[in-house]
């Protein structure tokens, strides 16, 4: 998304949470002093790829982020929706908090949620509803991430994608092993599919458009 937290600390005032829905656009999610804060590129479309196609549905999806704010980021995640393509008309924040579940649970009657969660009956959801794998959000490095990452999971690093777009970040994490694509604009369709196709790709490479 646009503007990162650190744009919001350093640019714009400290302004962040509390996030509310924009009454003139339900895609857009404004800080407590009413800047807009948007999702780049075509990343509704690939959550709901990752959320909703069945190829997907045993891989654990998580989050590398360097951040001072991750609060701000958890709200955010929380509060941006995801409508599926077929259904008509805007999802509300508060229509889509039944939607969200917890990530960290291994009850029968939450898997069951979990599941419902996912049902074609369900015409949108929040982002976080989508990652059922490591949060990693905190200000320390790439590396220590995937390391507790790989920890965590047990997945090698040469098994896992990553997307990111600083070019820093996806130098660091490519020379672990991990098949990384770098999209400075936010994450599009081409790219994704570019990334997916690239997968594994050779130590150190960096999966871009155009190259």
């Amino acid at each position: 998304w646009r503007p990162e937290m650190y744009e919001l600390i350093h640019f714009m005032g400290n302004s962040g949470a509390p996030f509310t829905q924009s009454q003139d656009d339900p895609d857009v999610l404004l800080s407590r002093k009413g800047e807009p804060v948007f999702l780049l590129g075509d990343v509704r479309e690939v959550m709901r790829e990752l959320y909703r196609s069945p190829q997907w549905q045993d891989v654990p999806v998580g989050i590398s982020s360097r951040t001072d704010e991750p609060n701000w980021a958890r709200e955010l995640l929380e509060k941006f929706v995801v409508v599926d393509s077929s259904s008509s008309g805007s999802s509300s924040v508060d229509d889509d908090a039944n939607l969200r579940k917890s990530t960290n649970s291994d009850s029968d009657d939450e898997d069951d949620t979990k599941s419902s969660s996912r049902s074609s009956e369900s015409t949108s959801f929040v982002l976080s509803d989508v990652f059922n794998g490591p949060i990693e959000m905190s200000s320390d490095s790439k590396l220590d991430h995937f390391y507790r990452i790989h920890q965590q999971t047990n997945i090698a690093l040469e098994d896992m994608i990553f997307l990111d777009n600083e070019l820093g970040n996806c130098r660091m994490v490519a020379s672990l092993g991990v098949t990384v694509g770098y999209c400075p604009g936010g994450v599009t369709r081409d790219l994704w599919e570019l990334t997916l196709k690239s997968f594994p790709a050779p130590i150190g490479e960096i999966v871009q458009l155009g190259k």
